[in-house]
């Protein structure tokens, strides 16, 4: 069988965050669990608890980590200064149980950005804040699939990701994540990557 694998351009937000939210349990383990993927702030963001039920923003942009970066940042600020809106929203985010009642701190949330290249600054923002991860995509189509070849963005500090490239293939139009059905051709070639 022939290894038939090429990079795409997605032109649609809406694609990227179908992608991305396919792809959580590669970036954030099996047990996360999607808050949700449509915000109320401007950008391209998911909410989720990883499995340490600390929330994460996944913050993506498809065309740059800059503005992936900032936007994310800004939810980040919002977030900290919307504890009532967000009590109401998502209060899957409040633990309960402590002697203040349900809370929700800024410093057990984590940003994650997804985006084509690294945002400038990259290499000192992800060694200078440890709440901050940074990942690059590439969109691909493996046979009739697409999907999104993640890779984290190295640092001398673990972010919580192993590195190693995750190919999350989706059929169309219903999308799946997690290793698709390779042929060994194509395995071979992420293996590379």
């Amino acid at each position: 069988m022939s290894l038939y694998v090429k990079p795409i351009e997605i032109d649609s937000d809406d694609i990227l965050t179908e992608l991305v939210r396919d792809s959580l349990g590669s970036i954030l383990g099996d047990r996360y669990e999607l808050v949700a993927d449509n915000i109320p702030f401007e950008g391209n963001h998911i909410l989720a608890l990883d499995t340490d039920h600390r929330p994460v923003v996944v913050s993506c942009d498809r065309r740059e980590g800059g503005r992936a970066l900032l936007s994310g940042l800004a939810v980040m600020e919002g977030l900290a200064g919307h504890r009532a809106m967000l009590y109401r929203l998502y209060p899957k985010l409040f633990r309960t149980g402590t002697e203040r009642g349900s809370i929700f701190r800024l410093e057990d949330a984590r940003l994650m950005v997804l985006a084509p290249k690294r945002p400038p600054g990259g290499y000192y923002l992800d060694k200078a804040f440890p709440f901050l991860s940074l990942f690059t995509f590439r969109t691909l189509q493996v046979g009739d699939k697409m999907g999104l070849l993640i890779e984290a963005c190295r640092s001398d500090h673990d972010s919580g990701f192993s590195g190693t490239p995750t190919a999350c293939l989706s059929n169309t139009p219903q999308f799946r994540s997690g290793a698709a059905d390779l042929n060994r051709d194509e395995e071979l070639y992420f293996q590379r990557l």
